[in-house]
């Protein structure tokens, strides 16, 4: 597998689709903090995190891995690559693995970008706030390369199976955006607070409060059944460090590596049959 991971290297750093997406994902940390900026004296009076700031770029990281992952995998259908290294005595398996790995890769350099892109602008105008300001940075580093994984594991199943590019682009993006906004669906469900406060008026027209209990708060299995999601989603585990304060549990993990091995397991178990004449 080293010798295929080398090759899908050298691919890689010639890829114009990755150099394309990661120059968008820096261009965007660049106008995300200079939104930052436009707004610092703020932010600083309201003792509000950066993390919005500084992992808004988990927020795009599923659609560029998806496009990235159907045209770099699809172009080796296209050129018989895949067919090439069978002949030359590789397993099916360790060509799914080194396409993922590689895949994983690429998300980490369009994460990478879109951090340099952002402390570009960020370092000159606000200084060490720009670290100072995260709330539990390491974790969210970590959480967005899990994430990260996880989208590459579901795209490379997506377009090893199908030897179509254009269609292998068009389901990975249909993918990356129903997680998302399963992401922040799930999200929004387990942020209900529990109990609302709502203004009265009582015969005599006056004003009071009044603290009830929230309808749209998620109890029993139903919370139980969003607390894995957001586990398990790659979209969740993305979306946790730009949230604000949010802490990470030490069971996701687990969560995210069951994600991937059932995909990779599942995938690389597909591709052993799939015909690639």
């Amino acid at each position: 597998m080293r010798k295929i991971l080398s090759a899908n290297s050298f691919r890689l750093r010639r890829s114009k689709v990755f150099w394309a997406l990661a120059g968008a994902m820096l261009a965007w940390g660049m106008i995300a903090y200079g939104m930052m900026l436009y707004n610092f004296d703020d932010l600083q009076q309201a003792g509000a995190t950066l993390n919005i700031y500084f992992f808004n770029g988990n927020l795009y990281i599923g659609a560029a891995l998806a496009i990235f992952s159907a045209f770099f995998i699809g172009q080796q259908h296209m050129e018989g690559g895949l067919r090439s290294m069978l002949t030359v005595g590789h397993s099916r398996f360790a060509i799914y693995l080194a396409n993922l790995l590689t895949c994983w890769a690429a998300g980490i350099g369009f994460l990478m970008a879109y951090w340099i892109g952002g402390l570009l602008v960020g370092l000159p105008g606000a200084g060490t706030a720009v670290f100072t300001g995260l709330h539990q940075p390491a974790q969210g580093i970590v959480w967005s390369y899990m994430a990260a994984l996880g989208y590459s594991a579901l795209f490379c199943f997506a377009a090893m199976l199908d030897s179509s590019k254009a269609r292998g682009a068009v389901v990975c993006l249909l993918l990356a955006a129903f997680l998302l906004a399963g992401g922040f669906a799930t999200r929004s469900g387990l942020d209900q607070p529990e109990f609302i406060t709502r203004f009265v008026t009582d015969d005599l027209l006056s004003f009071a409060e009044e603290t009830i209990p929230n309808p749209k708060f998620l109890q029993g299995a139903q919370r139980t059944l969003y607390e894995c999601l957001d586990a398990l989603l790659p979209s969740c585990q993305a979306l946790r460090p730009a949230m604000r304060d949010l802490d990470y549990p030490l069971s996701q993990p687990a969560w995210a590596a069951a994600w991937v091995l059932s995909l990779t397991l599942a995938g690389g178990s597909l591709f052993q049959k799939k015909n690639l004449q």
